[in-house]
C-alpha cells in the first residue's frame, strides 16, 4: 500500500493528525513534489517544517497546532508560499519564525490570547512583508 505522503500526482492534502489525544506524525522522508495545498491539524509542530521542505511548489499552507513544545520554535520557510493560515490553541510559550519572501496573506488565530508578546512579534512580521 502506497503512503499518502509519497504519491507524487497529489496537488491538494488536508490532514487532520490530531484527534481526541491520538497523537500522529509525519514520517522523516516524504515526496509530494506537486502539492500545492496543505491544510494539517496537529498536536506537534516538527511535522509542519518536514512537510513543508517536501513540497517544493507549495502555495496555501494552513495549519493548527495543539501542543507545541515549551520554548521551542516553529520555523515556516518556503520562496513558494503565498498564503498562510495558524491557528494555535494551546497556552504554550513559543516562537514562530517566517521566512516567506513571496507571501500575500497571512491570517492568525490564537485562542489563548493571554501572550501578547507572540501577537506583537507576528504582527511585525506581517507589516515587514507588506512593506516588501
Amino acid at each position: 500500500m502506497q503512503s499518502i505522503f509519497f504519491i507524487s500526482s497529489l496537488k491538494t492534502l488536508d490532514l487532520d493528525l490530531y484527534h481526541e489525544g491520538i497523537y500522529w506524525n509525519v514520517p522523516n522522508s516524504i515526496n509530494l513534489p506537486i502539492l500545492k495545498k496543505l491544510s494539517l491539524a496537529l498536536a506537534y509542530h516538527s511535522s509542519v517544517e518536514t512537510l513543508i521542505r517536501s513540497c517544493p511548489l507549495l502555495e496555501d499552507l494552513t495549519f493548527a497546532l495543539n501542543k507545541p513544545q515549551k520554548g521551542s520554535l516553529l520555523l515556516i520557510s518556503s520562496k513558494t508560499l503565498k498564503r498562510l493560515r495558524v491557528r494555535l490553541s494551546t497556552k504554550s510559550d513559543f516562537g514562530v519564525i517566517i521566512d516567506t519572501p513571496n507571501l500575500e496573506h497571512f491570517d492568525f488565530n490564537d485562542f489563548w490570547v493571554h501572550n501578547n508578546e507572540r501577537i506583537k512579534r507576528l504582527l511585525g512580521l506581517v507589516s515587514q512583508v507588506n512593506s516588501l
